[in-house]
């Protein structure tokens, strides 16, 4: 296969990420915020396959990685704000509004120190910040569980949430450190992996999908100032067992 011909796979994937995120932004604004969150969390699926396609195929560029940041910026940025702002109820929808713009200012700067670090790093065994896909994630898995506990007579309120993407956005320009995924996986033995898989699958098509989904991407979000927080109680036994 011609080098060009590599190089496209990886794109195609990037532009269905691109496309997912425009599409949830329309369907939030046509009034199908949960049809929405689900794209997004394809657009979470589409930005993962675009990393492998191109270490498989060994396409990566600097073009293809230009591209994946402003998919990123429309899909993990951009839509899930919009989402959000569409739950909105009228009473306090300016206020939440207002709010919701530091969402898409946080991923912007998270995403444009991510290309200068990575200018001057090889290294992308951890992040330095909760990831913008992550957050998206964790904002389309939020909006998915909201509407599944509407149904069953628990309401929580969406006010709520314009509240949990400022401290997400918090996250994703924070100093927190955060282990790549695939450096994470890298560490786990083909059964246990395909095992781990294997519970997901059977999760999210046995029981609540949404519940899964949340579970899997704010326990990520967790991570971070959860080891933070290890590395400081461990610094600090130390520096008193002297």
């Amino acid at each position: 296969m011609r080098k060009a011909s590599k190089s496209l796979i990886p794109t195609v994937a990037t532009l269905c990420n691109l496309g997912a995120g425009f599409i949830a932004i329309a369907l939030a604004l046509e009034g199908d915020p949960y049809l929405a969150a689900l794209l997004v969390i394809s657009a979470v699926l589409f930005d993962s396959l675009d990393g492998m396609l191109a270490r498989a195929f060994r396409a990566a560029s600097e073009f293809g990685r230009e591209l994946d940041s402003l998919a990123d910026m429309v899909s993990f940025g951009v839509a899930p704000a919009v989402i959000v702002g569409a739950l909105l109820p009228d009473q306090i929808a300016t206020f939440g509004w207002l709010m919701l713009v530091a969402f898409p200012l946080c991923a912007a700067v998270r995403l444009a120190r991510f290309n200068v670090k990575r200018l001057h790093s090889a290294s992308h065994g951890s992040f330095v910040g909760l990831a913008s896909t992550g957050a998206g994630g964790c904002v389309a898995s939020a909006v998915l569980t909201e509407g599944v506990l509407t149904e069953h007579g628990v309401h929580i309120g969406a006010g709520v949430l314009p509240w949990v993407l400022l401290v997400l956005g918090l996250l994703m320009i924070s100093t927190i450190s955060y282990p790549h995924v695939r450096s994470l996986l890298s560490r786990m033995a083909p059964p246990s992996l395909v095992a781990a898989a294997a519970v997901f699958v059977l999760a999210a098509a046995y029981w609540q999908h949404e519940l899964v989904f949340l579970a899997v991407f704010w326990g990520y979000a967790a991570s971070g100032p959860a080891l933070a927080v290890r590395e400081k109680i461990r610094a600090f036994r130390v520096a008193h067992s002297r």
